[in-house]
């Protein structure tokens, strides 16, 4: 969350350290191993969810670039239709070797970990829901929709289902292990049902 606070306030004006917004996302997309899918849930409690969702959201703004970067140069002719998010196509998109690189990470973090965060085995956690398993949920639903990803429609409809379900009877909801806030829980599962009333926002963010 750290990394989407620096974000937000960069996109409203606010002064933020490049290098220590660019640490942020290297320290959580590093968690993730893009090859193989391999998580590092070591600062995560041990948890999928919590370490692979931070991965998504660190990746998401760099992701986009690439993805806007390589359809320009197909607009232009300079790449084939179907050419591949690759380091090379980067460079003939016009960025710089080393720019190439760690965008095509970025790129390749967010499609294979975002796939990740939301499959039924990691979207269990422990098996109930603390607010960290909130807070996730939302941090990857946000992710997407910075990315300019149609998949957050999808997800969309699986978590507000997932989220209703577990709604208690005076319309709250609260944690069952960790952070067991009502207050907490409630807030973060409103601000998912509502990300449409932010997606403007958010996308911004991704400029």
């Amino acid at each position: 969350m750290a990394n989407s606070a620096l974000e937000a306030a960069q996109s409203v004006g606010a002064t933020v350290d490049d290098e220590v917004l660019e640490k942020a996302r290297a320290y959580q997309k590093q968690n993730y191993n893009e090859e193989n899918g391999n998580v590092n849930t070591e600062d995560g409690a041990g948890v999928m969810l919590y370490a692979v969702s931070g991965s998504v959201r660190a990746s998401a703004k760099d992701a986009r670039k690439a993805q806007e970067a390589l359809d320009k140069a197909k607009k232009e002719g300079k790449l084939e239709q179907n050419a591949p998010m690759t380091v090379a196509n980067l460079v003939t998109s016009g960025y710089s070797e080393s720019e190439a690189v760690g965008y095509a990470s970025s790129y390749n973090v967010y499609q294979s970990a975002k796939n990740t965060a939301q499959r039924n085995d990691v979207l269990d956690g422990f098996g109930n829901n603390g607010g960290e398993e909130f807070l996730s949920f939302l941090q990857t639903g946000e992710s997407l929709v910075v990315n300019k990803d149609n998949d957050w429609k999808k997800w969309y409809d699986n978590m507000s289902g997932r989220i209703l379900k577990i709604q208690n009877e005076d319309g709250s909801w609260n944690g069952h292990h960790c952070i067991t806030s009502p207050v907490f829980c409630t807030a973060t599962s409103v601000l998912l049902l509502t990300v449409e009333n932010d997606i403007q926002f958010l996308r911004n963010m991704g400029n």
